[in-house]
């Protein structure tokens, strides 16, 4: 088990964090991102947990197109598609498995922190287009607790139609 642990995590701060650069809050998400971000979150989401490893390749690859996305971007990508809510919060429920998730993103994170990449104005456009209120995000935010940040996001944001459907 600890050997998994640490491919996953050094698997996913590899793949998640920019190489040099800081990563450009505005910049739009392109279509291969996106796609990207998708299956990063439905593999860790939806697929059995004893069977991510096998996918490890292609996590890193598809992480790989995605690195230059901001943090906030990425939870933002998941957090206004239906059935990335769904697998995301699948992975919030997989306690062990969120928990590996987010060393890599909470480097991602703190990342954007230390190059003065993630502003007040991030977070509030962030919430807004997200649909949750931004006093929620705040505290969590402030104190630079990104796994809380993450939950938090993921158990408020709006859910459409019957959304206990899609949750594994």
């Amino acid at each position: 088990m600890a050997r998994i642990s640490l491919l996953l995590s050094l698997l996913l701060f590899g793949a998640l964090h920019a190489n040099g650069e800081a990563r450009d809050y505005n910049a739009p998400v392109t279509p291969v991102e996106k796609k990207a971000i998708g299956f990063v979150i439905r593999t860790l989401g939806d697929k059995p947990e004893a069977s991510v490893l096998l996918y490890k390749g292609r996590l890193e690859v598809e992480g790989n197109k995605a690195d230059q996305v901001h943090p906030l971007r990425w939870f933002e990508v998941i957090l206004t598609n239906e059935k990335l809510k769904a697998s995301m919060a699948n992975l919030c429920r997989r306690t062990w498995m969120f928990s590996q998730f987010m060393k890599g993103m909470g480097g991602s994170f703190d990342l954007a922190v230390q190059r003065g990449n993630l502003s007040q104005a991030q977070l509030d456009d962030f919430a807004e287009k997200i649909g949750v209120d931004v006093t929620l995000l705040q505290p969590s935010f402030d104190e630079q607790n990104w796994k809380e940040f993450v939950s938090t996001a993921v158990a408020n944001v709006p859910r459409e139609g019957d959304h206990d459907r899609y949750d594994m």
